[in-house]
């Protein structure tokens, strides 16, 4: 068979068994004719068949059981009339359960009927199962991403009609190594970003890379999944921790902008760069008894401490004069020093409970993501044709 989530559509192989009476074409047992069973043409075509038959078919299909081949029915002598026919029907589904995916077992129900105005009445035969009318192959399905579970199918019987309720159990072991452990490897991986220094660009480098990694992630599981108004269980997986790894883009991008690292980088290069060339003028003097150094600052300093001689002071000082060492990020305009350290010292607030929040709130999420995803089962009953009694 084949399932097509795209198409809303089912297709599976049956054989199809019609039994019914027509005392017309019932006949003695004689010496003369001792024929008990004979067979004769059958078709739903006129032209191509002896005798009537039923025009069972299948209601919500697109392709139905009309479509098999023609074959001859067996007629006993009391009138008895047995018809078997086998082939492949495709059904329109009103699937239920897709929204628990990939741990779904998706049902769809065949509704048969015949669609002449006078309908003929159609009786399930008890074959000594719990499945009324119908009897399964007995074969092992392999290599299939879903298999029939059997003991979940059921027929049900209406009037001039009856449905057979067809469950299918998806094999969820793919979806969950190529879809469901990545993404929340990913998210995990995210939270690293708080071992790296607060302000610092590698920081901003890694969470934005595991940003695009998960991005990646999410357009390669939309191509597994359907297209829906239904809210399924791993979209809403893969959205949230994808929003999970955003808040911390945008909480790492909020505290370096007003932490200002880029801002005093530049000035530090460029300080650097000035003494370097200042200590290589100087090294040709004999009266060159000066120490030039320059200490690397940590990311919340403000400023870079620079020993020179003081022949040269007024050249940094002319420096420093061009680029304020206190300058604050671009991105907050013209605000003062004051605002800028309140700012600072909320984002080390902030950035103190995101490295714990965000790693236990997610992990709570996925608690509660897995313990209610049985609770998303579809009811039949408000969906399809035939109610289940």
């Amino acid at each position: 068979g084949k399932i097509s989530l795209e198409e809303s559509s089912v297709e599976i192989h049956i054989d199809v068994t019609l039994s019914w009476n027509d005392p017309r074409l019932a006949w003695d047992f004689t010496e003369d004719n001792c024929a008990t069973s004979v067979l004769v043409r059958a078709s739903l075509d006129k032209e191509l068949t002896d005798i009537w038959v039923p025009g069972l078919d299948l209601l919500n299909r697109e392709i139905g059981v009309q479509s098999f081949p023609a074959v001859p029915a067996k007629v006993y002598s009391d009138g008895t009339v047995v018809w078997r026919r086998s082939g492949r029907i495709t059904a329109f589904c009103s699937f239920t359960g897709l929204r628990r995916l990939p741990y779904d077992t998706l049902g769809c129900q065949f509704v048969f009927g015949d669609e002449a105005i006078n309908k003929v009445y159609y009786n399930l035969v008890d074959l000594g199962n719990r499945h009324k009318g119908l009897q399964f192959a007995n074969y092992t399905q392999t290599y299939a991403e879903y298999t029939v579970v059997e003991e979940k199918t059921a027929s049900i019987s209406g009037i001039g009609s009856f449905a057979i309720n067809f469950y299918f159990r998806r094999d969820k072991g793919y979806y969950i190594v190529v879809i469901i452990l990545p993404t929340i490897l990913f998210a995990y991986i995210s939270f690293g970003q708080f071992f790296f220094d607060p302000a610092s660009g590698d920081r901003i480098s890694f969470v934005l890379t595991v940003l695009l990694v998960v991005v990646a992630q999410n357009i390669i599981t939309s191509e597994l999944l359907p297209i829906c108004k239904e809210d399924l269980w791993l979209n809403d997986l893969n959205t949230s921790a994808l929003l999970f790894v955003l808040i911390g883009v945008f909480e790492a991008l909020i505290f370096y902008c007003v932490s200002g690292k880029q801002s005093r980088q530049i000035v530090k290069d460029l300080v650097v760069e000035n003494s370097a060339s200042l200590a290589r003028n100087n090294a040709h003097s004999p009266d060159h008894n000066s120490v030039l150094s320059v200490e690397a600052q940590s990311d919340y300093d403000s400023s870079s401490s620079i020993e020179v001689p003081k022949a040269t002071s007024s050249r940094i000082d002319n420096l420093r004069s061009k680029i304020n060492l206190s300058a604050e990020p671009t991105c907050l305009g013209g605000t003062g020093k004051r605002i800028r350290l309140k700012l600072l010292k909320i984002m080390i607030w902030v950035d103190f409970v995101f490295r714990y929040a965000l790693p236990i709130s997610f992990t709570i999420y996925l608690m509660i993501m897995f313990g209610t995803n049985y609770k998303l089962e579809d009811d039949g009953n408000k969906i399809w044709f035939i109610k289940e009694l």
